[in-house]
């Protein structure tokens, strides 16, 4: 991961994250600290969260036995009422032996990281029949702060056809 400064025109390489290299992670920002979940290294990677906090520089391991199964290509984003959770829509669970070629199976759950508890639960949804059945895999999310619904778009369902649709998704 690197940093850039404005100010000097210039690119820091920050500190290597825990873990093997990997692709198809996800990040976001929290507060003062960037959470990174899952990805792919030859096998879907998860059962910790990875935490770099800017200030010290570092990062540091949150592993956990109760939450998401290992994932890639999955969505994180901010809770849009809770400025201390994020929330984890679906992702890949395991990958296709045609590589990016073909799509391979999918979670359809939606999960909520309470970062002060250190702690996952699975979200329930006002609207939960909007989800595609099966599962969705490289999408894309982000929080509308004005309606406080999340967005999901695009991304591959488990029959490898492309999702076209956006869906809002109301948290409970």
């Amino acid at each position: 991961m690197h940093v850039y400064s404005i100010a000097e025109n210039k690119w820091t390489q920050l500190p290597s994250a825990p873990g093997s290299p990997r692709g198809g992670t996800c990040f976001v920002a929290l507060s003062s600290v960037l959470l990174r979940f899952g990805g792919f290294s030859g096998e879907e990677l998860g059962e910790s969260l990875e935490v770099f906090n800017p200030t010290a520089n570092q990062w540091s391991s949150r592993p956990f036995s109760h939450g998401p199964g290992n994932r890639s290509v999955a969505a994180l984003v901010p809770h849009p009422y809770l400025s201390t959770k994020v929330v984890l829509l679906f992702g890949e669970k395991s990958p296709s032996s045609d590589g990016h070629n073909a799509a391979g199976n999918f979670w359809s759950d939606i999960w909520i990281y309470d970062y002060p508890k250190d702690t996952w639960e699975l979200a329930e949804l006002e609207n939960a029949h909007l989800l595609v059945d099966g599962g969705v895999g490289w999408t894309a999310a982000a929080v509308n702060n004005k309606t406080k619904e999340i967005i999901v778009w695009g991304g591959l369902n488990n029959r490898n056809e492309r999702i076209g649709n956006a869906w809002k998704l109301t948290l409970n």
